[in-house]
């Protein structure tokens, strides 16, 4: 009986490697959890605060964003020239002025307050100087403004942000616009030029990346004249002058020039909408470009 109990009770080397080995194997699976989620703790910044801090940063692309928050950071926001007398705080805070000065700053206005001259920024009460003084240079006060004995002030440059004509503005004259920058200024000039030119304002709002909100803010302060539009030949235009157009698709401008042989005079709309990929929201976007001669 002794000797049996023995046999059931000693393990040989082989047997007691592995069952080492499985302690371990528990010990670790047991305490990954709790060893995993303190490292992350101390390796992982605090990703809601940086999700905080990105939608800040954003504020010069979409200042609308920013609406209702009242958390106030430092960002290094990006300058345009701009009428102290005219924006609204959504674009005093794409400046980097705090929601809470600007709306001290519209309160003034309101109240029949007037910018007469750049310097007036340093009087603002609860500026920061040093933010006064960079923005300074970027005031364009448009029209005059007159108190008393006091001299009139105009627009200084061509660089002003009231009014511009959209297909004669620079990109200098894009970027004076709140919340239109380096990037998307290149990318409605080149749009502008894929096209042929604007005909109709609301043309800027497809340029790819320009937020909505950006587009509805500049609208007013766009202004169109459609007598530089360039046409493209409806029976001379070949293919790769076609498809270089934004409207017009490689396929839609393959079709165009191989039906273009079998056309007999006259020829006018009702030929181009039996092209395939061909409609009429199509074609009434692509008139004001074609020319019928």
């Amino acid at each position: 009986m002794s000797s049996n109990w023995k046999e059931y009770l000693t393990f040989s080397r082989k047997e007691r490697v592995i069952a080492i080995a499985a302690g371990f194997l528990l010990i670790f699976l047991i305490s990954f959890p709790y060893w995993y989620h303190s490292k992350e703790l101390l390796l992982q910044p605090d990703l809601a605060w940086e999700k905080e801090v990105d939608g800040i940063l954003k504020l010069g692309e979409d200042a609308n964003e920013m609406e209702g928050k009242s958390l106030e950071v430092k960002v290094a926001a990006r300058k345009f020239y701009f009428d102290p007398n005219t924006i609204e705080v959504q674009d005093w805070m794409a400046l980097g002025v705090s929601e809470k000065i600007a709306n001290t700053i519209l309160n003034y206005r309101n109240k029949g307050g007037r910018f007469r001259k750049p310097d007036d920024l340093l009087k603002i009460w609860g500026m920061d100087p040093a933010l006064a003084k960079e923005l300074i240079p970027y005031v364009r006060l448009a029209g005059s403004v007159q108190a008393g004995g006091n001299p009139q002030f105009h627009v200084v440059g061509v660089h002003s942000a009231s009014t511009i004509d959209i297909n004669k503005a620079s990109q200098e004259e894009w970027k004076a616009l709140p919340g239109i920058g380096e990037v998307i200024s290149g990318r409605i000039i080149k749009f502008r030029e894929r096209l042929g030119g604007f005909a109709k304002i609301e043309q800027v709002a497809e340029t790819y990346g320009l937020a909505d909100s950006v587009y509805q803010k500049i609208r007013p302060r766009l202004k169109l004249n459609t007598g530089s539009i360039q046409k493209l030949s409806v029976f001379q235009a070949d293919e790769e002058t076609l498809s270089a157009h934004p409207y017009i698709s490689r396929s839609l401008a393959r079709a165009w020039v191989q039906a273009r042989v079998g056309w007999t005079a006259p020829v006018g709309p009702e030929q181009l909408l039996q092209l395939r990929g061909m409609d009429e929201v199509l074609l009434d976007k692509l008139m004001p470009y074609l020319s019928w001669e």
